[in-house]
């Protein structure tokens, strides 16, 4: 009898030990706004998205990720930036309808104090150099190619 209420609390510990372990697991919310799911590429980029998102995840870190088709529309893509703002984000991804509206959506998102990582498409600023509230600001950021650079290289080609 004493063995097996010896075995019975070790295994009540271990169990509220497992419990507690994971009662600290933190998740992340993670908004992606995608121009257009129609784009093969952008269809790529998204598994891809999702795919390194689970490469991540630990038995104390969890994301959780919301993916939203804009359907190049612009109108689309700030209501999606405006609910991922509302829903508590903890990081936003942006792939831009348009690059020239750029402006708009990142002061929003930096309002709200969300980092934000722009992907694919990268914002003009007004004299169609990179807007400069990702090159002066610590919370934005662009991945992607420079057009620019990529064109000159394709013409020397």
């Amino acid at each position: 009898m004493k063995k097996t209420l010896a075995i019975l609390m070790a295994l009540v510990m271990v169990l509220g030990a497992c419990t507690f372990a994971s009662a600290e697991v933190k998740t992340y919310k993670v908004g992606i706004s995608i121009y257009q799911y129609t784009d093969n590429f952008m269809t790529l980029y998204r598994n891809e998205i999702a795919d390194y998102f689970k490469t991540l995840e630990t038995d104390e870190v969890k994301y959780e990720l919301v993916f939203a088709d804009a359907k190049n529309d612009m109108a689309e893509q700030t209501n999606q930036i405006d609910t991922f703002i509302t829903q508590g984000m903890d990081v936003i991804i942006l792939n831009l309808v348009q690059t020239s509206s750029a402006e708009v959506l990142i002061d929003k998102v930096v309002a709200a104090d969300i980092p934000l990582i722009l992907i694919n498409r990268e914002p003009l600023g007004e004299t169609d150099e990179s807007y400069p509230g990702i090159i002066n600001n610590p919370g934005v950021c662009y991945v992607g190619a420079d057009a620019r650079q990529s064109g000159t290289y394709q013409g020397e080609i």
